[in-house]
């Protein structure tokens, strides 16, 4: 009897060494998942500032401890419009980092001149509606700044 408690001693033990090696290599794999999706995100973020004699704009973002999809961006759409962009994916980790940057790159694309951010948003959102499966948005501020007035219209 002692010998059969003894074994299922072991046997146990050796089951639960071998668990705690998967949960280790669970935690790797979405340590470096993490790690990518801040790589996506850190490389779609704007790192040059853009100023004039009426204006000096600069981004900087701090992530929090895990990577999602807050993301800003500032582009000239003409020599007179200045776009301004504040937004937050859904979700966390590469999935975000991934909606980030097509939410990014539809909004930048659909900017152009003479459209209000209201036109521009509701294009982008029914791009990003067409086969979104996982059910992912994002929340979005746009500002378009008119240089030669400082109007903004939001």
């Amino acid at each position: 009897m002692m010998a059969r408690s003894y074994t299922s001693l072991i046997n146990y033990t050796n089951e639960y060494i071998e668990n705690i090696h998967q949960i280790e290599g669970e935690k790797q794999r979405i340590k470096a998942e993490l790690n990518i999706a801040e790589k996506i995100q850190k490389s779609n973020l704007p790192t040059e500032s853009i100023e004039n004699e009426k204006y000096h704009i600069f981004g900087y973002s701090q992530p929090a401890k895990e990577v999602g999809g807050d993301f800003y961006d500032f582009f000239l759409i003409d020599e007179n419009h200045l776009a301004l962009v504040i937004a937050d994916v859904s979700g966390k980790g590469i999935p975000a980092a991934l909606f980030m940057v097509i939410s990014k790159t539809l909004i930048k694309n659909n900017a152009t001149p003479g459209k209000t951010p209201k036109e521009i948003l509701e294009m982008v959102n029914k791009q990003l509606c067409e086969n979104n499966q996982a059910s992912m948005f994002v929340t979005v501020w746009m500002g378009i700044l008119e240089i030669s007035t400082g109007k903004i219209t939001a």
